[in-house]
This record gives structure tokens, sequence and C-alpha cells, in this order.
């Protein structure tokens, strides 16, 4: 008798009543999708890790970053907080001792003002001016040019993150991206690996002014063209370094082919900026391009060489030019590499990378924060190595990832250096890039 009595309240309901709509109205899909005035996103890594060089050390990392962005009228406001960290154990003490260089190869710390705080940017819009482009504030990621000299990757588990003013406007083909920021406010060095600023090595007031313009274009003879050329000047009192460079990079002959030149030189302010330094890099890359049509996983290899002198770089991308190691920096460094493997659409991947890394400096290599590199016992200085690279990403979920990596550096003495990485990434939400890598 129940459910009688149901359907005779339902069906005597009159269809005028107001109380009672006909239908309830749409669903905003803005409640179930990232396409709303405020969207929440994150990302994370879990990751084991194993080393054998100048310690021998186990352990894990972890980093997780949460954010959101949103907007009034026109301007959007993002926010990005979260950190990363390091838990490692040595197996036997250290026995090798480094060397400090100048102040002036500091690279970017640690920003001592709300250091949980990855993003606080708000992005005005410059179209009621006349000209369509934003102007950025706060604190954000920034990449010039392919990232090499100042670029959003990091060496451990934190974000690399810059605090400024940065205008970007596009000028029919041309896209303009001019800034001053500053790059650690004061925090020190990280000469001890725990990826914190030293308390006891302050480096002087830090910043950079730059212009970065890039331009793609596709004439009907070769594809996909892209030029971008960059000019930055970099304050690290007492020194300022201005930097000009260019890259390129062009489809053709069933190959992309990318290049890249730098020019640099060191003015010491307290002389009236006189030249006490400089230096150029040069890279040529090329790799394979196959047709959309074969089937996936789909194939791949790369091959190329670079040469660096005396530059020396604030905040650089490192890991991805120079192996999973990260044993040595850009400063007076030369190599050659290959690289084959699969890849597809879903995210797997697998390669195998083979470099020959020597230096050009008679002291040897410095490691990617500027320090003398010396592994073992420092009495065989490392002056040259290969390094072999693998590596394998594998999807397991939905925005779920299983990472492995293992890298070995061999030279003339044998095994000098190994890692092994084992990770697992998650994320959720659409960052629209405002996240920095893990």
């Amino acid at each position: 008798m129940l459910w009688l009595v149901v359907v005779s309240v339902l069906s005597g309901t009159p269809a005028d009543d107001p109380a009672l709509p006909l239908a309830l109205p749409p669903l905003d899909d803005a409640l179930l999708t990232d396409d709303g005035d405020v969207h929440a996103f994150g990302h994370g890594r879990v990751r084991a890790v194993g080393e054998d060089g100048d310690v021998d050390f186990a352990g894990a990392g972890l980093t997780a970053r949460v954010g959101a962005r949103g907007a009034v009228g026109d301007v959007r406001g993002s926010v990005v907080v979260g950190d990363g960290g390091w838990w490692v154990a040595p197996t036997r003490p250290t026995t090798t001792t480094t060397t400090e260089l100048a102040p002036t190869t500091l690279t970017l710390a640690r920003p001592p003002l709300l250091s949980l705080v990855q993003r606080l940017s708000v992005e005005v819009p410059l179209s009621p001016l006349g000209s369509p482009g934003q102007l950025v504030l706060g604190r954000f990621p920034l990449v010039i040019a392919d990232g090499r000299y100042i670029g959003a990757e990091s060496f451990d588990g934190r974000g690399r993150t810059v605090d400024g003013a940065v205008v970007e406007a596009g000028v029919g083909a041309v896209v303009v991206k001019a800034g001053v920021v500053a790059l650690d406010l004061g925090a020190g060095r990280d000469d001890d690996h725990d990826g914190r600023a030293d308390e006891d090595a302050v480096s002087p007031f830090d910043a950079a002014g730059f212009v970065d313009a890039a331009v793609s274009v596709d004439d009907g003879v070769f594809d996909d063209v892209r030029v971008d050329a960059y000019v930055v000047a970099h304050h690290a009192a007492p020194t300022l370094s201005p930097t000009l460079g260019a890259r390129a990079a062009i489809d053709a002959w069933g190959l992309r082919w990318q290049a890249g030149v730098d020019a640099q030189l060191a003015l010491d302010e307290t002389e009236g900026l006189q030249r006490t330094g400089g230096g150029l890099h040069g890279e040529l890359r090329a790799r394979t391009l196959l047709p959309w049509t074969l089937p996936t996983p789909r194939p791949f290899l790369e091959v190329g060489g670079e040469a660096t002198g005396d530059v020396t770089a604030p905040a650089p991308t490192q890991h991805g030019f120079f192996g999973a190691l990260d044993l040595v920096g850009l400063h007076d460094t030369a190599q050659l590499f290959s690289r084959v493997g699969v890849d597809d659409d879903t995210g797997f991947a697998a390669a195998v990378g083979w470099r020959v890394v020597g230096s050009l400096d008679d002291d040897g290599f410095v490691d990617p924060r500027g320090r003398a590199l010396a592994l073992g016992d420092g009495a065989t200085p490392l002056a040259r190595f290969a390094e072999i690279d693998v590596d394998l990403t594998v999807p397991v979920a939905d925005a779920v990832d299983v990472d492995v990596g293992w890298a070995v550096a061999i030279d003339d003495v044998g095994l000098r250096a190994q890692r092994v990485l084992i990770g697992l990434q998650f994320s959720f939400g659409d960052d629209d890039g405002l996240l920095p890598p893990l």
C-alpha cells in the first residue's frame, strides 16, 4: 500500500503548482570540470633512491604540492603551496672534500620568506591597453628560452620559483616576454645538500632583468620553424653578467634539428664594469620524426653535442641535459650524447641514453650548484667520464605513473658513481602549467 500512496501523491500534484517546477534546471558543467571560475589541482611523488658515489646512501623523497586558480573579472590569481625533501641514511661516511668557487657561481636557493609558497601571482590582461598579453606579478616559475640559463627545474624535491614582474605580449607572430625578477632574496648557498640555505653563507642580493622573444612560422618548405632569442642581465654583487642567447628548431628531412648559442660577459661593478671573464655555449642535436600513423609505442633516436666555456647560470635546468646522475654543471663542460627509446601518447616511455662528458677546465668539473666536484678519495679527480642512463615510465592508472631510473658513471679508474630511482607520480586537476616540475 505504501507505493500506492507515493504514486498517488506524485500523480496528484497539479502541473501549475508554483511550489514545484516542471523540471530541474540543467546541472552546471563547471561544477564537475575545471572550466569554472575557481578550480584546484595538485601533484606529488614518492621516490626511493640509492646512490653510490662520494657517499653511499639510501633513502626516500616526498614532494607534494596543491594549488588553486580563480578569476575576478578578467584578472586571474594563482596560488600553489607545498614542498619536498629527502630523508637519507648514509651507509658509509664521506671521504671527500669540496672547494668553494666564487660567489658568482651561486645557483638559486630557497627564498627565505614564505618558503612553502611555490606560487602566489596575479595575472592582469593587457587587452584594455590595446595589446594582447598579460602582466604577471608575484612569485612564479620562470623559463627563459629552453631553460638552460634560467628554468623551473629543481635539483631536489623543492620547486624553483622567482619573485618579480613579467610582461607577456604577442606582436603578430612574435611572442615577447620581459621582466625583472629577484632570484634568491638573500638566501645562501646549499653546501650540505640538505635542500636548505646555509645560515653562514649568505649571498648578496641576486636579481635579473630579461627580454625573451620567440617566433614560430611554417613557410611551406620547412615545418615548425621556431626561433627564440633572449638577453639577460644577471646581477649578483659585485658582478654583472649580461648574456645574449638564441635557440632554433626546425623539422626537415625526417629529423627535428635544434641548435643553440649563448655569449656571456662578467663585469666587475666595483671597477667601473671592467670585464673579468666571459664565455660561449653552443649546442646541436637531432631527433628522428616518425609518422603518426605508425603503431605505438613509437621508436626514436636522438644524438647531439654541446660545449660550454666560462659561463655561469643563476638558475639552470641541467638534469635533462647532463643525465640523471646530476654530477656536473654547465660551466666549462663538453659532451656528446645519444638516446634511443620508445614512447606513446598514454605516457609510456622507455629509453637508454649514453653520453661522454669532459671538463674544459684543468681544475675539473663543477657540480650543479657551482662547487668543485670530487668523487671517492679525491686522489684521482674526475676529468672525463661516460654515463649510461636507463629510464622507464609506465602509467598504471589515470594520472598515476610509475617511473624507474638507473644511471652509472664510468671512467678510466672504473665505476665512479651510480644512482637508482623508483618513484610513484600522481596528480589531479589541470594546472595549466602552473606547477613546477617534479
